[in-house]
């Protein structure tokens, strides 16, 4: 797991807190994270060393995949030179890409 930022200690809450010995477990807090790959829909727990470890606001979160949407529109060249970065890549050549 990559949760000890920006130092610390995080212990998988699979372990139990019986892992950590009983004069340190004061030190610790408990947190439901979301890991990629391991737990994106459903909270995993976690014991994290108090005042030292900052849980990040994605593994807060479910990961969930996003849903892109995608709008098809006509203009002509002409008309997205107006615009001050784009780029075009065409079905049957290459990439044009302009900037002013």
């Amino acid at each position: 797991m990559d949760l000890a930022r920006p130092y610390g200690i995080v212990i998988d809450g699979n372990f139990s807190q019986q892992v950590i010995p009983n004069d340190l477990r004061s030190k610790f807090d408990t947190a439901e994270v979301y890991l990629k790959g391991i737990s994106e829909e459903m909270a995993h727990t976690i014991f994290t060393l108090k005042g030292a470890v900052r849980i990040s606001e994605l593994n807060l979160t479910p990961l969930k995949e996003s849903v892109w949407n995608v709008k098809d529109f006509s203009q002509n060249i002409a008309a997205l030179r107006k615009i001050s970065g784009f780029a075009i890549t065409r079905h049957d050549g290459p990439t044009y890409f302009h900037a002013n």
